[in-house]
């Protein structure tokens, strides 16, 4: 209200109230394990959890264990509910909001007590006050609130200003259903919005009463996979939508959810210097390219001691390696430049919510850790890393450092994503290479260290330990503050490379899946129509040796590299191999979830216990 009336004091006033509420609520009742309790309820309760979800009192960093811990408890309970008034009248929006709406589908029809569907098999027409049959009331509210779901998640339209002066159209519950209708009387006429899904298209049709505006989210996984008539003004791609201004009028759009189209105005990769051959990686506020994931590539910056690739005077570099998460096969960072750690991108969040949330999720995603989560972890260990060097007497010690001596690299190449090139501007700009401009962003933003701090930093000393100075602790401080994070983790190789090898292994499978081959065939003929070489697969194209990598892992981006680049991915996008070959992907990860179930929960687990350390590494 304050805002409305142009009450900047009480605003500011109010604001600042909230954010203290929402700090203190925090605080007292979500846990170390990642999810909400309290201390006279301790046992798992979804409201508790459903509820801080809708109303957005989840802090971005906990928001992966919250959802995932409600899932689980709903999978537990056989997809069902297990909440009162308060938690029922929120739990499916917060379920489609946070991108299950086929868990939300699951329970809204589920037919054995508790739930909507046990009232309804045994004859029941109106909504009860309580879940079981001898409910003292057949004509109650209470429960009653999966109708605001149906009309405002299933449906779309819900309500902006007062009068629907404005008005929102976003159905993302579509999971299970074929088709929804709708029309509301505003005091400004009909609003009504109806769409239908058959095959892989949503047509999508809104009703603008005059006077109105309504904003149009179309089920696309991009921008390019949308259409909307002259007239309908383009805003920005969300997470599976397009959306558009309309005012006045009926509008009919379509959109691919599941077969994103190329859309160079935000599918852009940038190099990351680290990444094995400077590979890509999609930097802050940048929208993906295809369907399925796109991998992120490892930058040297944070997570000082956890990979480190040094090459000294006998013209050897020593070589350490991790799997990091990617979402769609794993990746496998191999570092081998000197002073460089590896880590994620440091100037800036890599998966901001705004695009983070953009990405189609694959079944793994699940059991790794997130993009956020991952910037989380590494800004965590070179916080506790740079404490600890403050503590040894290393007074102003930066938290970004440089090594102290810059030596040779080696530069090992590794394709932008797991289809090969898949971004029409950088192919034609760059070929299967790389702007070597963007090499130098991605130093550490810190100053030079001394050889002392490397050597206490890294648990290698060089010496003795300087006067008024602490011995350092075994590892070094860096070797300390990833202890600190993974103390209480069951297992941390299963919990570092056990998806990863799977997702590795079942990307493999897919490859030999006919239907991904048959999609291959189909690439390299269009490549070949296209006046050139043909190639079994996108692998073989950005590794021909005809593009001349130089030490840098650059190429010579001739014209024949160029025009190959640009034929590869715009055969990909005529002929949706992409959003084939991530469809099988997808397949194999969930029936491979099914059969190594036990393992990929103890994975969860330990995520969980990472996540809180690392909240905890921030809130000391």
């Amino acid at each position: 209200m304050a805002e409305l009336t142009g009450d900047t004091a009480h605003r500011d006033r109010f604001r600042a109230a909230a954010k203290k509420l929402k700090d203190a609520f925090n605080k007292e009742f979500l846990g170390s394990d990642g999810h909400y309790r309290t201390a006279k309820d301790p046992e798992y309760r979804q409201a508790s959890n459903c509820i801080p979800l809708a109303f957005g009192m989840v802090p971005a960093g906990a928001k992966a264990s919250v959802t995932a811990s409600l899932l689980a408890d709903i999978e537990k309970r056989g997809n069902h509910l297990n909440t009162g008034r308060l938690g029922t009248s929120v739990l499916l929006r917060a379920l489609s909001a946070s991108g299950h709406p086929e868990v939300a589908h699951a329970v809204a029809t589920q037919r054995t007590y508790p739930g909507w569907g046990h009232w309804f098999e045994r004859g029941a027409d109106t909504m009860w006050e309580y879940w079981p049959l001898d409910s003292r009331s057949h004509d109650h509210y209470f429960l009653g609130t999966i109708v605001q779901w149906l009309y405002e998640n299933v449906a779309g339209p819900r309500p902006g200003d007062a009068g629907y002066r404005t008005f929102t159209v976003r159905p993302d519950a579509r999971a299970g259903v074929d088709w929804a209708r709708t029309e509301l009387h505003t005091v400004r006429g009909p609003a009504a919005v109806s769409w239908s899904q058959i095959d892989k298209t949503v047509r999508l049709t809104v009703r603008v009463p005059v006077g109105a505006t309504a904003e149009a989210h179309v089920p696309a996984a991009n921008k390019g996979a949308a259409h909307a008539p002259a007239g309908a003004e383009y805003l920005r791609t969300e997470p599976g939508f397009a959306v558009y201004r309309a005012p006045h009028g009926t509008w009919e759009c379509s959109g691919a959810p599941d077969v994103a189209v190329l859309d160079t105005d935000r599918d852009v990769l940038r190099p990351c210097r680290a990444a094995p051959g400077g590979g890509f990686c999609r930097r802050p506020g940048e929208g993906r390219a295809g369907v399925g994931g796109q991998w992120r590539a490892v930058v040297c910056r944070g997570m000082h001691g956890a990979i480190r690739g040094t090459q000294d005077g006998t013209g050897k570099a020593p070589m350490a390696a991790r799997w990091v998460r990617g979402s769609v096969g794993a990746l496998l960072a191999v570092t081998a430049v000197a002073g460089c750690d590896a880590g994620s991108d440091g100037k800036g969040k890599p998966e901001p919510e705004s695009s983070a949330t953009a990405e189609v999720a694959l079944p793994l995603e699940r059991y790794q850790l997130s993009g956020r989560d991952t910037e989380r972890y590494q800004e965590a260990t070179d916080l506790l890393a740079q404490r600890c060097m403050v503590d040894l007497g290393y007074t102003g010690f930066p938290r970004h450092p440089k090594e102290p001596h810059s030596g040779a690299s080696l530069t090992l190449t590794a394709m932008s994503t797991q289809y090969g090139e898949v971004d029409l501007d950088s192919a034609r700009r760059w070929g299967y290479g790389f702007d070597p401009k963007e090499r130098a962003k991605q130093e550490p933003d810190g100053r030079a260290m001394t050889d002392a701090e490397s050597g206490a930093l890294h648990g290698e000393p060089r010496g003795a330990t300087p006067s008024g100075h602490k011995t350092p602790p075994k590892g070094g401080c860096s070797g300390q503050a990833q202890r600190r994070l993974l103390k209480g983790v069951k297992d941390a190789t299963r919990l570092w490379t056990y998806p990863a090898r799977r997702e590795e292994r079942l990307d493999k499978a897919a490859r030999r899946d006919p239907r991904v081959r048959r999609a291959l065939r189909t690439w390299a003929q269009c490549v070949v129509e296209k006046g050139f070489k043909r190639y079994a697969a996108p692998d073989d194209a950005f590794r021909d040796p005809a593009w001349r990598r130089g030490q840098d892992g650059n190429t010579t981006r001739t014209r024949r590299e160029l025009g190959t680049a640009v034929a590869d991915v715009e055969c990909k996008r005529e002929h949706h191999t992409v959003a084939m070959w991530s469809t099988v992907l997808a397949e194999r990860q969930r029936a491979d979830i099914r059969a190594h179930q036990t393992t990929y929960d103890a994975v969860r687990r330990d995520l969980d216990t990472v996540r809180a350390a690392v909240r905890a590494a921030f809130d000391a």
